[in-house]
């Protein structure tokens, strides 16, 4: 039995009194701030220290670790100083690579600074500034070993390495929550660089022990720097309060007496051997079950009682020994004991959070060699610590008992070159000779890669049949090339497209990719094809919104003069406004102002392009029909008053407007995420609404979605979506839905509260939602669509389109309808195309629709879609025949035999 004792006195930690309190004389000698606020919660003030006898039971990890909490802020402060005067002495770095799973850095530099005491330091924050020019947002912790010969000082000549802990998002492990990555400039996810020292400072065996540091192979020095990110800060809670008896050196690894099942923290393994008495089993073998707790890997109800041992107790070999002697497997003790619970810990530190049902089981770690500028990577290097990187994930999964997993891959692709034309107009003027640029720049991915400024060239070609002429292009700047064109002769069509080497052999862009795409191409003599105006009608409007703004996408192969919208208001007479140029191809009108409710405004925008022949365009040739009532209408495809920003000064924000994921596609819709990836980490992203007004009972929201966000199975959410309200003057406050929320979230990580109800998983298909506004009535009000995500990388993201608050008034003709009284088409898309083609077309009710392709001669040449269709949105697909040749084509679409408007296609064979 274990004897119950008084409460075990505050004991201080012998590290205070050797060199192996870390930086905090490295810091001292530098000279920078250690007043910076405290990282970890206050250490309970122990009682002075009699002088001790040296003992050979001090270990020699004393030395090894220089891990130092209490001096982090004022040493990442400094290196946060440091970027400001070195930024502009980044030197290039082409020996930098990637080797493998291996991130090789050249020293750029800025990666080392000598202290007053001519001391050698490794710029941590330098270093991962590097390495992230190069590497995505991927990784939870950097691993940065230097080259054999190479050392870093880390507060004592003999250290080995040290963690520095950037960020911290966990509470209940001891530390405060802090987060130093926007000043040292490294990315959100980062939580903790390991600074492993020069390789030659370990064994080339992987099983044989670290000179120097009995009981400890290279794996225990990486997983001992490793769990640093977690351990050992916790204070444990006795009947005389907090206390640090669970604590040994500096206070930030395990005590000798207490048993910590030989965690890699240091501590010990003391197993019951009869009454009173303990003896120690080999220490260093995993993290041990309170490690793991603290890590996230285990819950609290799996933590079973742990116990300290006593000083006063008998120890066999006689002692003295000390919170931080290094226990093995020859030690026995006897006398009594203490004992905790997980419960003591909670009361000391406060629980976990997040805990272990909510926290990742999860990391990833890149492994990077420091190499000396001028160097490449020595071959034998490369391969010791690719044993060393290439055992880490099974080290980590057995020392947590399988609940952690590891990834220690690298992301190793090349970079890519990105090329950016203004495609070259047509022109009435022949025979003259046209200058053509591209730009090209470089997208860098895990292998860092330029451009070869003698590999761009443009080529062409006049007849689709001939084979394509090759011009070098000359540089023009920085990143841009040019090179001249032959002037042709009336009625010739000149088609053209570039190429781009890399400085890496083999490695080329082409812009367009003609497998994919036709290639660029202009017209010389005279224009008589009118320009194409793209606008998704507005039939709806409240008057509290008018003015409104009205978009159009006008392109023309030789230019667009001017855009102007024509519009009459209840059958007077006709008024114009003119366009404002919004974009490369966007124009904006603005039409409406003092229109009373229940009025109709028929308008169309009509746009000239610049040929002498001004050929017109328009959006509809009869006129469409903009009602004036009360609800709020948005489609997302004209301007509107909504706004989006992070909710969280800290989070992402991921909301922008796109057009082909809309319903229908080619309209407009708002999506969170990335068009083409998964969302980022750690968003808390809002899509907000200007003030709505006159809020009355019976009054409703309604809009589609659709959404892709990470769950975590069984209707619970890592990343969730939900819907806002706020009151005027009030706090946006959640609201659910007539259908209710599909998950509720399993951790907060800062974005949707725990426990709160959401949208996640996957809908793939747009739905509809209903929100009673009923209880905000009067009003005003604002609605926002919330995102959020956690730390990992989810899915597609959120979209939101057809958002129209409700109000039982409505006084237009066609009130609470939102089917178009016109047949609408939008888009076709992808043009140029290889394969099939696809059309957007909205119909006000049941109706017989033909869609085929004609040639320049006005021969139909291909059926793409024939047949009935219902009321309401569609995205029609057809694929033309591969007996088409490539060229200009024309698509017209007829719904009960009328005409839409026609769209020119390019195929590319």
């Amino acid at each position: 039995m274990f004897t119950s004792l008084p409460a075990p006195p505050h004991r201080a930690s012998l590290a205070r009194h050797c060199a192996a309190a870390a930086l905090l004389g490295a810091l001292a000698c530098a000279g920078l701030n250690a007043s910076a606020a405290p990282l970890r919660r206050p250490r309970p003030a122990p009682p002075p220290l009699a002088p001790l006898a040296t003992s050979a039971s001090a270990p020699a990890i004393e030395h090894a670790c220089a891990t130092d909490l209490d001096g982090l802020a004022a040493a990442l402060d400094a290196a946060a100083s440091r970027a400001g005067l070195t930024s502009s002495a980044i030197l290039p770095t082409p020996h930098s690579t990637d080797a493998g799973e291996i991130a090789v850095l050249e020293d750029d530099g800025t990666f080392f600074f000598v202290d007053k005491g001519d001391n050698v330091n490794l710029d941590v924050a330098a270093a991962a500034r590097a390495f992230y020019r190069t590497h995505g947002d991927d990784y939870d912790q950097l691993a940065f070993w230097l080259t054999s010969g190479l050392t870093h000082w880390l507060g004592s000549p003999s250290a080995f390495a040290a963690a520095w802990p950037t960020r911290n998002d966990v509470s209940g492990i001891g530390l405060a929550l802090y987060e130093f990555n926007t000043s040292l400039g490294v990315p959100a996810r980062l939580q903790t660089i390991l600074t492993m020292n020069g390789l030659h400072l370990y064994p080339a065996d992987p099983a044989a022990e670290v000179p120097g540091l009995p009981n400890y192979v290279t794996q225990d020095i990486l997983a001992h720097e490793f769990g640093h990110q977690w351990l050992a800060y916790s204070l444990v809670q006795n009947p005389g309060g907090e206390t640090t008896a669970l604590l040994g050196r500096s206070f930030q690894h395990w005590s000798f007496f207490f048993d910590a099942d030989g965690s890699v923290m240091e501590g010990a393994d003391w197993e019951p051997a009869g009454p009173d008495t303990f003896y120690s089993r080999p220490p260093i073998t995993r993290f041990g079950v309170l490690d793991q707790y603290l890590m996230g890997v285990r819950a609290a109800a799996e933590v079973d009682s742990f116990f300290v041992l006593p000083d006063t107790n008998a120890f066999v070999p006689p002692g003295p020994y000390l919170p931080l002697s290094n226990p093995d497997s020859t030690l026995t003790a006897r006398g009594a004991a203490w004992r905790f619970g997980i419960e003591d810990v909670a009361a000391a530190n406060g629980p976990r959070v997040p805990a272990a049902a909510l926290a990742s089981n999860a990391m990833r770690v890149a492994f990077i060699l420091v190499v000396p500028r001028g160097s490449e990577p020595d071959p034998a290097d490369l391969a010791k610590l690719e044993v060393i990187r290439g055992m880490f994930p099974a080290t980590v999964a057995q020392y947590t008992s399988g609940r952690m997993t590891l990834d220690a891959t690298l992301d190793s692709r090349a970079g890519r070159l990105r090329l950016d034309h203004a495609r070259l107009a047509d022109t009435e003027t022949p025979g003259e000779p046209r200058t053509v640029g591209v730009r090209v720049q470089v997208d860098q991915a895990g292998i860092p890669m330029g451009v070869d400024p003698a590999g761009v060239s443009v080529r062409w070609r006049t007849n689709p049949g001939a084979p394509w002429t090759e011009v070098a292009m000359t540089p023009a700047g920085a990143d841009s090339f040019t090179a001249l064109l032959p002037g042709q002769p009336p009625g010739t069509r000149l088609e053209y497209w570039f190429r781009a080497l890399s400085d890496s052999a083999g490695l080329f862009t082409d812009l367009p990719e003609l497998s994919l795409s036709a290639p660029f191409a202009f017209d010389t003599g005279p224009d008589l094809t009118p320009p194409s105006v793209t606008h998704w009608p507005l039939h709806e409007q409240s008057d509290a919104r008018l003015p409104h703004a009205l978009l159009a996408r006008v392109s023309d192969g030789l230019g667009v003069d001017s855009v102007w919208c024509e519009y009459s208001v209840d059958g007077g007479p006709e008024q114009s406004t003119p366009g404002v140029l919004a974009g490369a191809d966007s124009f904006v009108v603005t039409i409406g102002a003092g229109v009373a409710r229940g009025s109709a405004i028929a308008y169309r925008l009509v746009a000239r392009d610049a040929s002498s022949a001004g050929n017109l365009g328009y959006s509809n040739n009869l006129f469409d029909t903009l009602r004036v009532g009360r609800d709020h209408v948005d489609g997302f495809w004209n301007p509107s008053p909504w706004t989006h920003a992070n909710v969280r000064f800290n989070r992402r924000d991921e909301w922008h407007r796109v057009e082909l994921a809309a319903a229908p596609a080619g309209s407009g819709a708002w999506h969170c995420g990335l068009d083409s990836l998964p969302y980022g980490p750690y968003q808390d992203a809002a899509l907000i609404s200007g003030l709505v007004y006159g809020i009355t009972p019976g009054c409703s929201l309604t809009f589609t979605h659709r959404y892709d966000l990470e769950d975590a199975g069984a209707g619970q959410a890592y990343d969730g979506a939900r819907l806002e309200v706020q009151p005027f003057g009030g706090a946006f406050v959640p609201v659910t839905p007539q259908s209710g929320y599909s998950h509720v979230m399993v951790a907060s990580d800062q974005g949707l509260p725990q426990g709160d109800a959401c949208w996640s998983g996957r809908q793939a298909a747009w739905q509809p939602v209903r929100v009673d506004l009923s209880p905000f009535a009067p009003g005003p009000i604002r609605v926002r669509f919330r995102m959020s995500s956690d730390l990992y990388v989810g899915g597609g993201g959120w979209w939101v389109d057809d958002v129209r608050v409700r109000f039982l008034d409505q006084s237009t003709t066609d009130a609470g309808t939102d089917v178009a009284s016109r047949v609408e088409l939008g888009p076709l898309w992808p043009n140029p195309s290889a394969g099939p083609l696809r059309q957007a077309l909205r119909l006000p009710r049941r109706a017989l629709v033909d869609w085929a392709l004609f040639d320049v001669a006005g021969r139909r040449v291909a059926t793409l879609w024939h047949g009935p269709l219902s009321a309401g949105t569609h995205e029609l697909a057809g694929e033309p025949s591969r007996s088409l040749a490539g060229g200009l084509y024309f698509s017209r679409a007829t719904v009960d035999g009328a005409a839409a408007p026609v769209r020119r296609v390019a195929l590319v064979r």
